[in-house]
């Protein structure tokens, strides 16, 4: 038994680089500058 067919949009692969992938890319960076961040300002504040 096989199913009719569908709406042709459904059957499309979803894109690899949608909103999500940007929204973790924009994350990933914030967390790096304020690691640098951190890593560069910390011997001002604790020496």
């Amino acid at each position: 038994m096989s199913e009719p067919p569908g709406d042709p949009d459904n059957d499309r692969p979803r894109p690899l680089m949608g909103a999500a992938f940007w929204i973790m890319m924009a994350l990933c960076a914030v967390c790096v500058a304020a690691g640098a961040a951190v890593a560069c300002l910390s011997p001002r504040f604790m020496g």
